[in-house]
């Protein structure tokens, strides 16, 4: 009889084929085959027990893993290794109840030698990753489910709703959005200037000081909540101070009074870890985090990479060894750091018995990404991994920074300037591997010597102005999420994929834009159930679920608490709100006072008391001042920031044709005043497409031309994409655009060439 090993996926289960014998029967189970029933709260709430059934699009995979498993002499569960893959493979083994041997089979990387091995050095079930996995879903279940059945009474709308790791995280969305909002913009002018040594060697330095009085140069000087400036004592230049000082430099004599050179280190980077993956891939790939998780979880099936959730930096002794060689090999041992690099979590919780994502090890190497065959997305984020690895395992970048003062002085004024430069003394890691995407050149400086002379060249005027905090980028937002505790590694792609899809944050150019609904989702939290979006709460709570699994905290015990304590989430939500409309105000702090903006059944609205009018979906919270107000309340229609474009009229009737780039659901064309529109085609930009195509658009289905008895041609769209019919025959054109400046001699040859 055959031995059975299941697995999650089939992409995992080809893999792992190529590695075992052909006595060996490998099947996927396509995921968890057990769940908690969406309707309701299905938690047993004197136990705590959750309530599972088998999902209903896996009851004929369960049927199948049972024919399958009556004839097999063992059953090897081989899903992935972390507590996630452990409940799936519990869940196995008590839906099928196997009556043969059952063994855990774990491993980190799909190659042969380590597939073997963990087919020879199989486990038990760790119950314990069992117990905590299933403590944090019942949480999360009783949180989700008592919260937003409260948002949905409270707010009106049963379209919300609540998560534990979710809210904190909107929290910080919103939070950050408000602190820009409040942001006072102010302009200050910056002199530049020019220098040239005797030796006509040029470099270029930033007015530092003005008559011994600093001078306002950098955001350094302004408060970055309020955008006030913070030293009061120094000059601000406006264009008419600027202007006046330029004048008085060109007269001014120059010599440099000090310079100093010091050796700055950066230290080579970890290897990967689910969260620094996901950030990086973010920044240099542009991928979302929940993009880089689905390629990785490829790359690791398909056997090129290892586990891709991991908190962990370490490498294992053949991943060190591994990637030393390959340095060695695309490089010169030059570059490798002295001694093996090894590396540890500062996270006490993270799982340090896992390994970093790294390139997965095959005859004692890793693939060069040149020889991975794959699609562009995924050979850029092997790329990345395997860059990552090589270069934890190089030296150190060291670069010397020289800082330069120089002083000069015309009559009673005088002035102090300032340079920075620096030149690589080691490239170290960066020969393979940059920090950020586009890291800067090199800016070096001449040699100076103080009571060197200098020559102004030139001097110029630069106009800034200071800007909020940046809103997060899904990078930038897991770093933090990761700095304070809100989550872990393998739940931020989820988290951040989950607030985009509830409309509660969108993103634009990379950025996450808190929406109304957004707004009004933590105003209510912070109002009524403050502590469970508290960052240092949620923090905590992360690590009593992490010691569930290290057996230091009862789960029953934690869940009790959490539930039904003095202070816990059943007491905490037993309230009913009798004023709705108050609850569902938001405050916008561009606003006047006789502005309110209220968020309803069917969405978002605002009256200034004598008129109500809709705020259309496409715009933002932050948009939205007096003056837009004043507009929206005007208007007949429901106003949009979209940008609209006339496009052409209709020959003949004269009907106008318009383009919406921001329409609910793309965007689009349509023709005024009528309810006819066509969306913009997938995959196209509006710069794709000439007058002459919209209007055919629009008059579809049209006749191309005749034949000599009057057979006509027409062209049509239909579900499949445009066509053309002649004499009772049809041909598909998949390129529309061909399609609509098809001539008809080529039209009939079409016909005639099938």
């Amino acid at each position: 009889m055959k031995k059975l090993v299941i697995v999650e996926s089939p992409t995992k289960a080809n893999t792992i084929k190529n590695f075992l014998s052909k006595d060996i029967n490998v099947i996927a189970s396509m995921g968890h085959i057990c769940d908690i029933p969406d309707k309701g709260m299905n938690v047993d709430l004197k136990t705590f027990k959750p309530v599972y059934e088998i999902s209903s699009d896996k009851k004929d995979i369960v049927k199948k893993l049972k024919a399958e498993l009556k004839n097999s002499s063992e059953l090897y569960l081989a899903t992935d290794e972390d507590r996630e893959g452990e409940s799936i493979s519990w869940h196995l083994e008590n839906v099928l109840k196997p009556k043969v041997p059952v063994k855990r089979m774990v491993f980190h990387e799909i190659t042969k030698n380590a597939i073997e091995y963990a087919f020879n050095n199989t486990r038990s079930i760790d119950m314990n990753m069992v117990h905590a996995q299933e403590s944090r879903r019942v949480l999360d279940r009783l949180f989700g489910y008592k919260v937003s059945n409260l948002l949905w009474v409270s707010l009106g709308s049963n379209h919300l709703s609540a998560g534990r790791v979710q809210s904190p995280t909107l929290r910080l969305i919103t939070d950050r959005e408000y602190k820009r909002m409040k942001f006072k913009s102010m302009d200050y002018c910056v002199i530049k200037a020019i220098f040239e040594t005797q030796n006509k060697e040029k470099f270029d330095a930033v007015l530092y000081s003005f008559n011994d009085k600093r001078v306002v140069n950098s955001k350094e000087f302004f408060d970055e909540t309020t955008g006030e400036i913070i030293k009061s004592d120094s000059i601000l230049l406006d264009d008419a101070k600027a202007n006046e000082i330029q004048d008085i430099l060109q007269n001014a004599e120059y010599r440099v009074t000090d310079t100093k050179t010091k050796e700055v280190k950066t230290a080579s980077p970890l290897p990967f870890i689910t969260s620094t993956l996901q950030q990086d891939a973010n920044i240099k790939l542009k991928f979302s985090s929940t993009e880089t998780m689905s390629i990785a979880q490829k790359l690791y099936e398909s056997g090129f990479i290892t586990y891709m959730r991991t908190d962990s930096p370490t490498l294992s002794k053949i991943g060190t060894d591994a990637a030393r060689k390959c340095v060695k090999e695309i490089l010169s041992e030059e570059f490798l750091s002295e001694s093996v690099k090894e590396f540890k979590s500062k996270d006490q919780n993270a799982q340090n018995a896992h390994e970093a994502i790294r390139p997965a090890v095959i005859n004692n190497t890793f693939i060069h990404p040149s020889q991975i065959h794959l699609n562009a997305k995924e050979v850029a984020l092997y790329d990345l991994i395997y860059k990552r690895t090589l270069a934890s395992q190089m030296k150190d970048n060291i670069r010397l920074s020289t800082t330069v003062k120089i002083n000069g002085s015309a009559q009673n004024d005088n002035f102090v300037f300032g340079a920075t430069g620096y030149i690589e003394k080691e490239k170290g890691f960066r020969k393979i591997y940059e920090m950020s995407a586009g890291q800067e050149d090199d800016k070096s400086l001449p040699l100076l010597n103080v009571d060197d002379l200098l020559n102004l060249f030139k001097a110029s005027i630069s106009h800034n102005k200071t800007s909020p905090a940046k809103r997060w980028t899904e990078a930038s937002l897991i770093k933090e999420m990761e700095k304070i505790g809100i989550g872990r590694p393998s739940t931020y792609a989820f988290t951040i994929s989950s607030l985009i899809k509830k409309k509660y944050v969108k993103k634009v150019d990379n950025n996450l834009i808190p929406t109304f609904t957004g707004l009004v989702v933590i105003k209510f939290l912070e109002k009524h159930l403050s502590n469970y979006i508290d960052y240092e709460f949620t923090s905590k709570m992360e690590e009593d679920l992490e010691k569930i699994e290290k057996r230091a905290v009862d789960e029953f015990e934690f869940l009790q608490n959490f539930y039904d304590g003095e202070d816990g989430l059943s007491n905490q939500t037993d309230f009913r709100i009798t004023d709705r409309k108050s609850e569902s105000e938001i405050f916008l702090p561009m606003l006047d006072e006789k502005y309110h903006i209220y968020f309803g059944k069917y969405g978002t609205y605002i009256t200034d008391g004598d008129k109500s009018h809709s705020i259309a979906e496409d715009i933002f919270p932050y948009q939205l001042d007096s003056d837009m107000a004043k507009t929206i309340l005007s208007s007949d229609e429901k106003l949009s920031t979209s940008s609209i474009e006339f496009v052409a009229k209709i020959p003949g009737s004269g009907k106008e044709i318009y383009y919406n780039s921001k329409g609910r659901y793309g965007s689009y064309f349509y023709i005024k005043d009528e309810k006819n529109f066509i969306s913009l085609p997938k995959g196209s930009k509006r710069s794709d497409w000439s007058s002459e195509e919209i209007i055919k658009l629009f008059s579809l289905p049209y006749e191309i031309g005749e034949d000599d008895n009057n057979n006509s041609i027409m062209l049509n769209t239909g579900r499949y994409g445009a066509y053309i019919s002649y004499k009772n025959k049809n041909i598909s054109i998949k390129n529309l655009h061909k399609a609509l400046n098809l001539k008809f001699e080529d039209a009939i040859k079409l016909f005639e060439d099938k």
